[in-house]
């Protein structure tokens, strides 16, 4: 039986030097890789099974700027890297199959509500305690019956006129980190009849009552990343801690999610490159009909195809990035970015568990884990029908009128 020239990483499946990154970012990448192999892998199982990481790990990576602290200015003492650090974060992550160790989420979706929309005092107030007191962050837009549309959501904040406290109620559901977070951005109405600009966002401590963390949700993947439902029975929050201006929640949402999207699309890739390098080094070295697997024509053919694919995804999203440090990348660019990268994968996953046969069916099967983890990125960060939706617009298309209503008096054929 024949051999590969050569082993496959997740790097050599790219055909062509990648220029997105310096010197720098790639010793970082050395150091991450070491936090990895020491701080990670050793109760990666561990956590999958008790569906929760270790809290303290989060708190180890803070301090070293692998979580959170990595975008914070160093004004406020944080590393004050640029996003190109996040992007090699998800790449390593994911190379190592620790995917849903979710550093990213606190990093890239929800440290710009502090970092971009706080005023300066609640920067001083907030950026500082984060990194002295290593505090996890979340965010809670979605709720038990909405999803992607955001304006539909229940929560309400209503100020006490004797105190000038927020008073928050209402529940959040498919929140991540949610069960470990110390701070938790909430997404509440503060004026209903206004609609979108009624729309406000409220920092919400651990502790303080009323607050409560109703449920931990059990996942098809994504093990080790708690998913929570949270409570609020009139929860007090100081007036302060109202993030922004008010009735600008709505606003700063559609401001920071292009981020979230371009970072689910860059980690999404990650999954592909090292699924697909996994494969190709598999059916390289598989024998069935005393012939290796890599030599039948649909097996080369549908993986060369696939890597073709990665490779310009890879090329376009680097591009996107780029864009992005420079403030560029538009709502429709990372909407885009995080359909194509997601799709992408979850062929990447299904065509390599099927050339793994049984193998790659087995719960500890890495293809395996991948096909079911990498699922839900077609739905969180905006469902990618919603993110079709807002790039058929750009175009000029618009929602479709609703049907109209049948009269009771009238046949189908009348109306």
């Amino acid at each position: 039986m024949s051999k590969p020239a050569r082993a496959i990483d997740s790097n050599s499946v790219l055909l062509y030097p990648r220029t997105l990154f310096t010197q720098e970012h790639e010793a970082f990448r050395k150091k991450f890789r070491e936090f990895i192999k020491t701080e990670l892998k050793p109760h990666i199982a561990e956590w999958q099974q008790k569906g929760m990481v270790n809290p303290e790990t989060f708190r180890k990576a803070l301090e070293q700027g692998y979580y959170v602290s990595t975008n914070i200015p160093k004004k406020y003492g944080g590393y004050g890297y640029d996003f190109r650090y996040n992007v090699l974060i998800q790449e390593e992550l994911e190379a190592a199959d620790c995917g849903d160790i979710f550093f990213p989420l606190g990093t890239d979706i929800v440290l710009p509500y502090f970092t971009h929309i706080a005023t300066e005092e609640q920067k001083q107030k907030w950026l500082p305690r984060i990194v002295k007191e290593r505090l996890i962050i979340a965010v809670a837009m979605s709720e038990p019956d909405v999803g992607s549309d955001l304006q539909a959501v229940g929560t309400t904040a209503v100020k006490d006129p004797k105190t000038g406290e927020w008073i928050l109620n209402g529940r959040k559901m498919w929140i991540s980190s949610g069960a470990i977070a110390d701070l938790v951005v909430v997404v509440a109405y503060t004026d209903k009849s206004k609609g979108s600009k009624g729309m406000s966002l409220f920092v919400v401590e651990k502790g303080t009552p009323g607050y409560s963390v109703f449920k931990v949700i059990k996942k098809l993947g994504r093990h080790a990343q708690d998913t929570a439902i949270l409570r609020f029975n009139n929860v007090r929050i100081p007036a302060d801690n109202l993030l922004g201006v008010e009735g600008q929640g709505f606003k700063n949402l559609m401001t920071n999610l292009p981020q979230e999207r371009l970072s689910i699309a860059t980690a999404s890739l990650a999954t592909s490159r090292r699924v697909l390098s996994l494969t190709m080094n598999y059916v390289q070295n598989r024998e069935l009909f005393k012939r290796v697997v890599g030599d039948f024509q649909h097996v080369s053919f549908t993986l060369a195809q696939l890597a073709t694919e990665l490779n310009l995804a890879q090329l376009a999203i680097d591009r996107i990035v780029e864009l992005h440090l420079k403030g560029e990348c538009t709502t429709e660019l990372a909407s885009m970015a995080k359909v194509h990268a997601t799709e992408l994968t979850s062929r990447v996953c299904d065509k390599c568990l099927q050339f793994f046969g049984g193998y790659g069916y087995v719960e500890s099967s890495p293809v395996g884990r991948a096909y079911v983890d990498n699922r839900v990125t077609r739905i969180y960060g905006g469902a990618n029908e919603i993110m079709t939706e807002i790039v058929a617009r750009i175009y000029g298309f618009r929602r479709a009128p609703p049907p109209p209503k049948m009269d009771s008096e009238l046949g189908p054929s009348q109306l």
